[in-house]
């Protein structure tokens, strides 16, 4: 509300909004003292909000400081001494109010940002170095008491301003609010926003334009910009609305850079991040091991740590892809194998082991100010490290939570396109504004719900203690009537930006703004009534036949074409792509059956595996279907060993629970937390079912097992092969058995079988008929020797169904498979390795997906790979299609 307060210069006449920097500046007062109320907070461990606290420690944070914002300007004086809750009744209100006041005495003097400058020239402390007259406006009547009181002080110390400034101010507002002249839509939206009247057609003075996210929205709206230019206007005749967000700020300026058109109001310099604190809270989670991969790999990738960037990425990559402390690593000298290496340990036992490792972390940064920056945060975590106890890992959590950084003063230049940020009035006239992320959220941004105070607490408030607290009715009415005043701004045009989808690919709907102008918009199939459905005035700016007239300038070359994919599907590279991965004699690196399953559906995704090009995915861990195979693998290779004895029902049930935490630890850490307990638990019952059915099998065929996990290496196809295979049996007679175990049911491996498209194991059977031969000196192999026949089998664990090829086993439980599961699989990895041989790559069609879930029976999952497989998959329409409504 301090905006509403203006100071006219005695002398240059200059009208200035008043600034707690303002009122420091011109008074000469002490600077303001630095406000963190987290400790305070995490101090009271009997509050209302500590529970809260404990587990959203930002979110919770930000609320609390907001409700004490407004405690504090509600106070007249601005002091806790002044507020008497004797007349309040016992309740939830009370309480939260009571817990308010004694964090405000907690602080001791120390205020939000601009707080204490207020107080202080309510008292009428400091040294006025110029006069501040303010004029004579009067303030809204939901000002809080602190406002006025301000003014108070300030009229009462410097008087009013003159007359004739408040005249010239009033006319100079005059032209920001006047809007457009009657007749068009927009004048009509601009009188009649928030009032029921008949509409009126739309025509070309409003426009909503839907776009894909921001990226193309600030790059649209700088290419119209351009165009308006190159047509007459001036930059400092067009305006642009902007959200309060850091991404819009930095794509706006890489955008409008591009074009040269200059921006006015945009922060320079542009907001910095506060890295000690992301370095501080990723070091935390790291060391309470198991290591999130993310945080690993955000430590890693973090700007100012003791590596080039370079090194830095490719830590990130191997965290990513699960390994935390890649052995390169551990090898190197300095800080790199130091800070691996404190990160490795175990988890620290007590606040002082934790405390040397933080310290050591920091003095192994380079002296920047990511170095001294942490420093600084370390020391509001000492207090809480003195104990021989265990660390109270929520609390330190919370005191190292980055804090958002305050963005800089906005840059104001006179010949540039003005910055109008969503929370702020327009600044100077313009002719056209264009209105950016208007979709859910913003125009007006809807007011939270309080977890304190109800809008009926706040007037018991009232009545009982004369504290006028601001409810959401009132921030609502003051956002509507902020909107309002920004559309009234343009005298021609009004273009709204409307996202679909965010930064993320998440979908996003239009903002309320939209639904507000809908009303004043007359529907073209009944113009006595607004528009029904307020979506239906975006206009997509990708399919407009118009957008190359509203963006490209006459200079502006037409974008070249999309390169035109081969109608026949084949990319020629040249060379022998098998050779992109070699050993280190320099032959071609040895192909697995799961990466020749890849070749198989898409030779792009394979391509793009074999060269290291694949996404990484920066996301958190979670518990799927390949993270349980690969630990009811672990129960299984564990329970069955060559050469012991078959374990009992009982057995089972007693070792699969520490099995399974013990392949947790190793294989997949992150799911040691309380929030996979569910998980665990279930995985539990189902590996000791699998478990029991697999003995009864394997008693029912009188297997003995010969080797679990056992690496194989042979040729086939004249390509060499390696690969881990899951259990290999013998049975009577001499005859070996392979057995993949699949987590997943019988039904579609038995179709794909039948069909002829399985691959995998009769790639595995091919390693053991053709062996690599041993290197000189080396034992023989566990499967040396071996002159039996060679069957396949696949175990499905979610059924406990065995379908079996190649030998004729006739016990329970075990389905014979007696086509040739392979022969289709087979021809088509032939053609597949002559291509790559020959350097060429055929790439998917759109036919593909269907012609391997519907006719070999398998869920080709490889195209899905890499985003790049749809946008070379031949005959998929378009590269726009993905947008198309």
């Amino acid at each position: 509300m301090i905006e509403h307060l203006l100071t006219a210069h005695p002398i240059t006449g200059a009208i200035r909004t008043l600034t707690p920097g303002l009122l420091h500046e011109a008074l000469l007062l002490p600077r303001p003292r630095p406000f963190d109320p987290m400790p305070a907070l995490v101090a009271r461990t009997d509050a209302p909000w500590a529970e809260s606290l404990a587990l959203a420690p930002a979110e919770t944070a930000a609320g609390i400081c907001a409700e004490l914002t407004g405690l504090i300007l509600a106070a007249p004086e601005m002091r806790p001494e002044g507020i008497d809750l004797s007349r309040m009744p016992e309740s939830r209100a009370r309480r939260h109010l009571a817990a308010l006041l004694d964090l405000w005495r907690a602080l001791d003097g120390a205020l939000p940002e601009g707080l204490e400058t207020i107080r202080r020239v309510i008292a009428g402390e400091g040294v006025p170095l110029e006069p501040l007259p303010l004029l004579d406006l009067p303030l809204p009547e939901d000002a809080p008491a602190a406002i006025h009181s301000l003014r108070a002080a300030l009229v009462a110390r410097f008087g009013l301003a003159p007359a004739a400034a408040l005249q010239a101010w009033q006319a100079e507002q005059a032209r920001l609010t006047d809007g457009a002249p009657p007749g068009c839509s927009l004048a009509h939206a601009q009188r009649h926003l928030l009032n029921a009247v008949p509409p009126v057609p739309q025509d070309d003075s409003l426009t909503i334009r839907g776009l894909r996210d921001l990226v193309e929205e600030t790059e649209a709206c700088a290419a119209m910009v351009q165009k308006l230019i190159s047509q007459g206007a001036r930059p400092q005749d067009i305006a642009l609305l902007v959200p309060e967000a850091s991404a819009y700020h930095r794509h706006l300026a890489r955008a409008f850079s591009r074009t040269g058109v200059p921006l006015s109001g945009l922060p320079q310099p542009a907001p910095e991040r506060d890295l000690a604190g992301e370095a501080l809270t990723h070091l935390l989670s790291a060391l309470q091991t198991p290591a999130p991969a993310m945080a690993m790999a955000s430590l890693y990738a973090l700007p100012g740590m003791p590596w080039p960037a370079e090194t830095g990425t490719a830590l990130a990559r191997e965290a990513l892809d699960g390994r935390a402390q890649p052995h390169w690593a551990a090898a190197a000298e300095g800080p790199l194998a130091e800070i691996t290496g404190l990160i490795a340990r175990p988890r620290p036992a007590d606040g002082e082991e934790l405390r040397r490792r933080l310290d050591r972390f920091a003095a192994l940064l380079p002296e920047t100010g990511l170095r001294h920056g942490l420093q600084t945060r370390l020391n509001l975590l000492r207090p809480f490290l003195r104990s021989a106890t265990a660390p109270d890992w929520a609390l330190l959590t919370a005191l190292a939570a980055p804090r958002p950084p305050e963005p800089p003063a906005p840059l104001r230049i006179v010949e540039g396109v003005s910055i109008i940020r969503e929370g702020e009035p327009p600044w100077r006239p313009a002719r056209i504004l264009m209105v950016l992320g208007v979709n859910d959220g913003r125009y007006p941004r809807p007011p939270a719900n309080s977890a304190m105070f109800m809008d009926s607490e706040r007037e018991t408030t009232a009545r009982a203690t004369g504290l006028r607290l601001e409810g959401r009715s009132e921030r609502l009415a003051r956002d509507l009537a902020l909107f309002r005043r920004q559309i009234a701004l343009p005298s021609q045009r009004l273009v709204l930006f409307c996202p679909r989808q965010g930064l993320d690919g998440s979908p996003l709907m239009p903002g309320p703004a939209l639904a507000l102008i809908a009303r004043c918009v007359a529907d073209p199939a009944d113009p006595g009534r607004p528009v029904a459905e307020p979506g239906s005035l975006i206009r997509d700016l990708r399919h407009d036949p118009a957008a190359y007239r509203l963006c490209a300038t006459e200079a502006a070359a037409p974008a070249p074409p999309r390169p035109a994919l081969p109608a026949e599907g084949m990319v020629q590279l040249g060379g022998d792509l098998l050779m992109l991965r070699r050993t280190e004699d320099g032959t071609a690196a040895p192909q697995s059956p799961s990466r020749l399953e890849t070749l198989l559906v898409s030779p792009l995704a394979w391509l793009l595996e074999q060269a290291g090009a694949g996404p990484v995915e920066w996301l958190p861990q979670e518990w799927d279907i390949m993270t349980a195979g690969t630990l009811a693998h672990d129960v299984l290779e564990h329970l069955f060993r060559p050469g012991e004895p078959m374990p009992s029902d009982s057995e089972i049930a007693e070792r699969t629970p520490a099995i399974i935490a013990e392949a947790i630890r190793r294989k997949a850490p992150f799911a040691q937390g309380a929030l996979w307990a569910v998980e665990r638990d279930s995985l539990t019952r189902e590996a000791v079912l699998a478990a029991r059915n697999w003995a009864a099998a394997l008693r029912a065929m009188q297997a003995e097992v010969v080797a679990n996990e056992v690496g194989v290496r042979g040729q086939w196809h004249g390509i060499a092969l390696r690969g881990f295979a899951d259990s290999v049996l013998r049975l009577p007679g001499g005859d070996l058995l392979i057995v993949d175990h699949k987590k997943s049911r019988t039904g579609q491996r038995q179709d794909r079988m039948q069909a002829g498209w399985d691959l995998q194991t009769e790639l595995y059977r091919a390693m053991l008929r053709n062996p690599a031969p041993l290197p000189e000196g080396a034992p023989p192999g566990p499967l040396a020797g071996t002159n039996g026949r060679i069957g396949v089998a696949y175990h499905l664990l979610n059924d406990s169904g065995i379908l079996c090829h190649g030998i004729e086993i006739t016990a329970e439980g075990v389905t014979p498979i007696t086509a040739d599961i392979s022969v289709n699989a087979l021809e088509m990895l032939r053609e597949r390795l002559a291509d790559v041989g020959s350097g060429r790559i055929r790439l998917n069609s759109d036919e593909d997906a269907d012609f391997f879930s519907k006719t070999c029976k398998f869920t080709p999952y490889a195209l899905e790979a890499s985003p790049l497989i749809a946008a070379f998959t031949i005959g998929a329409g378009a590269a726009d299609d993905e947008d198309a409504e």
